[in-house]
């Protein structure tokens, strides 16, 4: 098996694993590599309820566009902060966009 087949079935695991591992979670879930991009994303449809997108469209906008301006910074500064750590569980409450435009308080 060449490297790039095996790197891909070993990815491919990963996400059946972490995706078995967060299933009908009332929590989101988000796995950010170093370069700060989304790897996974378990979104819950509690919070797909609550700020009115739809569960993939949210999972795919799970970046900075979302957040309240006046807390771009905190949190940019934040995912800045523990992108260089491994492993950990880290939590901020920060504003976020409804689809209407209002914005929600979440951790």
């Amino acid at each position: 098996m060449t490297e790039t087949v095996e790197q891909s079935v070993l990815a491919a695991a990963r996400e059946r694993w972490l995706a078995a591992l967060t299933e009908g979670s009332r929590e989101t879930v988000l796995m950010i590599n170093r370069d700060g991009q989304v790897e996974y994303a378990s979104v819950s449809r509690s919070l797909s309820r609550l700020l009115g997108y739809e569960v993939d469209e949210l999972a795919a906008r799970l970046q900075l566009d979302l957040v309240h301006s006046d807390d771009r910074t905190r949190v940019a500064e934040f995912f800045e902060r523990i992108r260089h750590e491994v492993g950990g569980v880290h939590s901020i409450e920060y504003r976020v966009r409804h689809r209407l435009g209002h914005h929600f308080l979440i951790q």
